[in-house]
């Protein structure tokens, strides 16, 4: 039986997962049952496996699964983890339930496709793709999969000036805030699903500041290669009293794409220059508003 793609409230009925979890998050495939916030973060994120020329392994990132209102759906991951390869190797779930998860499927692209498409400023380390032709070409082969997707209505929106405060305690997310990031860290995963990790970290920067003159905060968190590309986000889950959940009271905010652990001197800052060391353990995150920037021009490139 190919893949549907299921929505709103007949998914709700289906995966029994409460209103404001589909608010939230949808375009889930036939097998999962969603049961909170974070969960659909970690179902919406994927491996990338590169191939590069000249070197000796293949390289691990990772990349998530974001949906418009109309509920297309795209791919999002970091511009380093997939600029230059050779070949590509993305790992969709498949099973019939959360607790019967099987070998991944696996969707190749080639170096030379024009797969994917960058932000239009060169250092932004974000890079986007359509997922229809994924799942069409695996609902032509009669394979079943599925795969979250974070709406563009959760995602944090470019700060204004004048409008909001980061020392206003009623606006969140706040520096120190908990946060969660999902990847792949060193390649580490469960082998047979290709599951990635579900990780910790904190806000180290207040979301209006562009950090070091780029559109990124950053993030306190043990992050590793492999975390690269996976999404950022503040997850607020449903409040219970006893054994009843109150509907609506969650939600997700996806703060960014995680782009990469600082070393400790800025580019070309050297140690005779006076300029402190960066702190350990600290990681930069692409803001989610430069994933719409980048979608827009895919959106344009497509359609002229």
């Amino acid at each position: 039986m190919p893949a549907v793609q299921r929505s709103g409230e007949d998914a709700a009925r289906e995966f029994n997962c409460t209103e404001a979890c589909h608010r939230d998050s949808i375009s889930i495939m036939t097998g999962i049952r969603v049961t909170s916030h974070a969960e659909m973060l970690y179902m919406s994120t994927i491996r990338v496996l590169t191939e590069r020329v000249g070197a000796t392994r293949p390289e691990s990132g990772a990349a998530f699964v974001v949906s418009d209102e109309g509920n297309e759906r795209f791919l999002v991951t970091a511009r380093h983890v997939v600029s230059g390869v050779a070949r590509l190797t993305l790992h969709l779930y498949t099973g019939d339930s959360v607790h019967t998860i099987g070998a991944p499927l696996r969707y190749e692209v080639g170096g030379d496709e024009q797969f994917w498409v960058y932000h239009a400023d060169s250092d932004v380390d974000v890079a986007v793709a359509r997922f229809e032709p994924i799942a069409d070409l695996f609902e032509r082969n009669n394979e079943d999969f599925f795969a979250g997707a974070l709406p563009f209505s959760s995602f944090q929106p470019k700060f204004q000036p004048g409008r909001e405060s980061f020392t206003d305690k009623f606006w969140r997310p706040l520096p120190l805030d908990e946060v969660l990031l999902v990847g792949y860290p060193n390649d580490y995963r469960d082998v047979s699903t290709s599951l990635p990790l579900l990780r910790r970290g904190r806000i180290a920067t207040p979301l209006w500041l562009d950090h070091e003159g780029r559109p990124v905060f950053l993030v306190d968190s043990t992050a590793a290669h492999g975390t690269s590309g996976g999404p950022v986000a503040y997850v607020e889950e449903e409040h219970h009293v006893g054994r009843t959940m109150h509907e609506g009271t969650g939600k997700i905010t996806l703060l960014g794409v995680f782009s990469e652990v600082l070393p400790l001197r800025a580019p070309g800052v050297r140690a005779a220059d006076g300029v402190p060391q960066r702190p350990p353990n600290v990681g930069a995150a692409y803001k989610a508003y430069t994933i719409l920037e980048a979608i827009a021009a895919l959106k344009r490139r497509t359609s002229a």
